[in-house]
């Protein structure tokens, strides 16, 4: 749009006004009929940027809790593996950089298998999602479910450090079963925000 078709209206609004009042009173509702488009003008740009930096922030996000996933669904495996390894044990493990890790040991031979814990990813979205019902409305449903979904994430984490330590095995089938479930649909949630927001599907990830 044009500066003249922006203030257009403001010039016809002053054309309608009769002659009979004062050239200074015309120049004073001049001044703040610009002054307030202006204004409007600068409010709507200045939310298109904030919504175009949060969505590149949301989108850096979910995309870190793609590794975390697939990270999370390879502890669960791991887990559910003792249901036919019976004298294999899982310990956990913290290594100098202060990551931590789950054990599959196997019984008797001191060979094992070892793999990274994810980290759930969720300070951005939950810092903002109240910004984003204002200057985002079209993806705040898909927020609210990605929010609920990482809420899931942590819980399934939970619960591999909790049978890590307590190797009940009477918790572990029915928890492997409840974890595959939840995985799947927090995928099905963070895919749905991700694809609005990039329109593309959600096949990134990052470490970092």
């Amino acid at each position: 749009m044009s500066i003249a078709e922006i203030f257009s209206p403001v010039w016809a609004f002053i054309g309608s006004v009769p002659n009979l009042l004062p050239i200074t009173v015309l120049g004073a509702v001049a001044l703040f009929l610009v002054k307030e488009t202006l204004e409007g003008i600068r409010r709507r740009n200045a939310t298109k940027r904030k919504r175009r930096a949060m969505r590149r922030m949301l989108k850096d996000e979910l995309e870190r809790n793609k590794w975390a996933l697939r990270s999370l669904r390879n502890s669960v495996n791991m887990v559910e593996s003792l249901l036919q390894r019976p004298l294999a044990t899982i310990s956990l493990r913290t290594d100098r950089l202060g990551g931590r890790k789950i054990r599959l040991q196997e019984d008797g031979d001191g060979a094992y298998s070892e793999r990274p814990l994810p980290e759930i990813h969720s300070d951005f979205i939950k810092e903002n999602v109240l910004e984003i019902a204002l200057v985002d409305k079209k993806i705040f449903e898909e927020a609210l479910a990605v929010l609920d979904a990482l809420a899931e994430m942590e819980h399934v984490l939970k619960g591999v450090l909790d049978y890590s330590e307590s190797q009940d095995m009477g918790f572990l089938k029915g928890f492997a079963e409840y974890a595959h479930k939840e995985l799947d649909d927090c995928e099905t949630a963070l895919a749905n925000l991700y694809t609005k927001i990039t329109g593309k599907p959600y096949e990134e990830f990052r470490l970092r």
